[in-house]
């Protein structure tokens, strides 16, 4: 019996699915451009074939202040939750905008929040 021999598409599927390494690594060990495999990682993610990393439970919250009151940054909460860098800048200025700063700081989360709409719908 004869054994198929995987496509090289094939073999960048399955190198992309297992992410252990990354798109331009792929692209020289199996000789192929890096927009190539970008491309195809652009698809896989589209078809959801590629395996998904579990969600971490949020870490507890830290100490409290003395008060009773939990103290927590929003840098603490964005790692703990694995928030990207908009969501973090959208929830650090909604917390803010009662502290001093504001409609200002308002303003700045919605353009957080666009910028991420705009990202998340991008084709």
């Amino acid at each position: 019996m004869k054994k198929q021999s995987k496509t090289k598409t094939d073999i960048v599927r399955t190198l992309l699915s297992e992410g252990k390494l990354s798109p331009v690594q792929i692209a020289k060990k199996v000789g192929v451009t890096k927009t190539y495999v970008y491309n195809l990682r652009g698809k896989l993610n589209k078809r959801h074939e590629m395996k998904k990393e579990p969600v971490a439970a949020p870490v507890p919250v830290p100490a409290t202040n003395g008060n009773g009151h939990a103290r927590i940054t929003a840098m603490d909460f964005a790692m703990s939750n694995r928030l990207d860098a908009c969501q973090h800048t959208a929830v650090e200025n909604v917390a803010a905008y009662r502290y001093g700063e504001g409609i200002d700081s308002l303003e700045r989360a919605k353009s957080a929040i666009d910028m991420l709409i705009k990202y998340e719908t991008r084709t």
